[in-house]
């Protein structure tokens, strides 16, 4: 659920109903036959530097142009994405994003996508993250290192532009299946 500033909720619908754009009492749905790039969402973004969403689904990722009700789609096959199955978007504050992946048959991670040069990089155990198939939260924190939660085995990861530092609970975490991230007005995850 995206609630916009002009009173209109956004929704991200069950499995094969795509988004759903909620003014008052009129409904306005999106499928891939209006543009979407799959019509199973997981989640939505508001971009925070112009007015559009960026929608990760188990087809890739679509960016939806508010104004012109224009989608951009990129896949795995055709923009270099690592997988097509797309959970978690996380935008920095230079405006690009970081994708949170899985991958149904083996290991995934994630990958960045520069907004300047619309490229992506990808980023997997052989970068350094652990071994995977559910990267699920991302945040950047207050000291300005990147946090990567997983699903499954691979807790949580710390990125410092350089390399990865994994903790599981084996360093002390109660579960290794990290769904979520927050930091809190002290600056602790």
């Amino acid at each position: 659920v995206y609630p916009a500033n002009d009173g209109k909720i956004w929704l991200a619908v069950g499995m094969k109903d795509g988004i759903c754009l909620v003014n008052g009492n009129e409904i306005t749905q999106y499928l891939e036959k209006d543009g979407l790039v799959h019509s199973q969402p997981i989640s939505i973004h508001r971009d925070n530097q112009e007015n559009s969403l960026w929608i990760s689904t188990y087809g890739g990722i679509s960016h939806l142009d508010i104004d012109s009700q224009t989608f951009t789609n990129y896949t795995q096959q055709k923009d270099g994405l690592l997988t097509n199955f797309v959970n978690g978007i996380y935008q920095d504050n230079d405006g690009s994003l970081w994708f949170g992946l899985a991958s149904p048959n083996g290991f995934s991670g994630v990958s960045h996508f520069d907004s300047e040069s619309q490229t992506f990089t990808n980023f997997t155990n052989a970068d350094g993250l652990p071994e995977s198939r559910w990267f699920n939260a991302i945040q950047r924190g207050p000291k300005g290192n990147l946090w990567i939660g997983t699903g499954g085995e691979g807790g949580i990861s710390r990125y410092d532009a350089t390399s990865f530092t994994t903790l599981t609970v084996k360093d002390g975490l109660s579960s290794n299946n990290i769904s979520d991230l927050l930091f809190d007005s002290d600056g602790l995850l």
